[in-house]
C-alpha cells in the first residue's frame, strides 16, 4: 500500500543513508526527487545527497568560525 510505502521512507530504512553523517538532517531526502530520478522513492537521489552534506558542512563551518571569532572576512551575516 502506498501509505505504508512512505511511512517506512526514512533515513533509517534506506541503505544508502546508514553511513551517512548527514542522514539526520535530511530524513533521507525527498521521495519526489527520488522517483524522478530512479523510479523507486527508497533510493535515495546521488546529486542530491552531495548537495545536502555539502550545505550542512558549509553551515557548520561558517558556525564554528564565529564561534572561534574569525577575522571579519570569514564571517557570513545572516541578515545579509
Amino acid at each position: 500500500d502506498l501509505r505504508r510505502m512512505f511511512r517506512a521512507n526514512h533515513a533509517l530504512s534506506k541503505e544508502k543513508c546508514a553511513g551517512c553523517w548527514a542522514r539526520f538532517h535530511c530524513g533521507g531526502g525527498c521521495a519526489a526527487n527520488a522517483w524522478h530520478d530512479s523510479g523507486d522513492i527508497r533510493e535515495p537521489y546521488d546529486i542530491e545527497c552531495r548537495i545536502e552534506r555539502k550545505r550542512l558542512e558549509l553551515a557548520l563551518y561558517l558556525a564554528a568560525m564565529e564561534k572561534l571569532d574569525a577575522p571579519e572576512e570569514a564571517q557570513v551575516s545572516v541578515d545579509g
